[in-house]
């Protein structure tokens, strides 16, 4: 649909077995849990938006 996410063009790669330091991991824990949550907002306002079509308003 030429939608663009803000995640456009992030890449994070860890291969299997790599030890990571305890900070590394504290960062890409929060980075995945804004992620999750932006991801979240936008479907509810994707959502918010079919509806409002839908029922005509």
């Amino acid at each position: 649909m030429g939608r663009h996410s803000f995640l456009d063009g992030l890449r994070v790669t860890v291969e299997e077995g790599d030890m990571l330091p305890y900070y590394e991991l504290f960062a890409l824990k929060s980075i995945i849990k804004k992620v999750a949550l932006r991801m979240l907002e936008e479907l509810k306002e994707e959502l918010e938006s079919e509806k409002a079509i839908t029922e005509g308003t």
